[in-house]
């Protein structure tokens, strides 16, 4: 069975690396205004979009064939709500006058490893979720 470093080496795409995922974390925590309520709301929804596709996306080496061809609609569905959140936060945060150049992380020279960036930092949020709600 491969193991992650082998997968890292042999994929076709390339992944968002992890340490990128999380300063682009934290650099959207630390632009964020404390007690603001139009914050904390864009915060909930952006965050509620990374866990619902993350959590597809973990449980999708679980799954058979079958399983996967009838719920693969719902997980580009959530897919497609992680990018408009993510658009939206950046729209958020470019209208308070903050500088947004470093969501060009998740930038690709093409539409499917831009979409397999923002799916890789989704999944980087909700492991950094899990760890922190403990």
């Amino acid at each position: 069975m491969k193991n992650f470093e082998s997968f890292l080496n042999e994929t076709a795409y390339p992944v968002l690396d992890m340490n990128e995922g999380i300063m682009l974390y934290n650099k959207i925590l630390s632009e964020l205004p404390e007690n603001d309520e139009d914050a904390n709301d864009i915060l909930k929804d952006f965050l509620s979009s990374i866990r619902d596709y993350a959590q597809m996306r973990g449980n999708w080496l679980l799954l058979s064939r079958e399983e996967k061809i009838e719920i693969d609609k719902t997980r580009t569905m959530f897919h497609d709500s992680v990018i408009t959140h993510i658009n939206m936060m950046r729209k958020y945060l470019e209208s308070m006058g903050k500088d947004t150049r470093y969501f060009d992380v998740l930038e690709g020279e093409d539409a499917k490893i831009k979409r397999k960036k923002i799916g890789d930092f989704s999944c980087i949020v909700f492991c950094i979720m899990g760890i922190e709600a403990r």
